[in-house]
């Protein structure tokens, strides 16, 4: 018997797992709070790509 063949939108389901906090050491919490709000911050902030800067309408092919 021959198998389908895959195809090329098929979506691959991984399951989700509670990994174990990590201990950071003194003071880097802080630190790595700062620079998440700065990435997002910087993210939010960037400038929409020249096309339109809105790939929702490729998400289908």
């Amino acid at each position: 018997m021959k198998s389908q063949p895959k195809s090329p939108f098929a979506q691959l389901n991984l399951p989700l797992q509670d990994p174990a906090p990590i201990a950071l050491p003194a003071g880097k919490g802080q630190e790595l709070i700062q620079a998440l709000i700065e990435l997002l911050l910087s993210a939010a902030s960037a400038p929409a790509a020249a096309e339109g800067g809105n790939d929702e309408s490729q998400a289908d092919r």
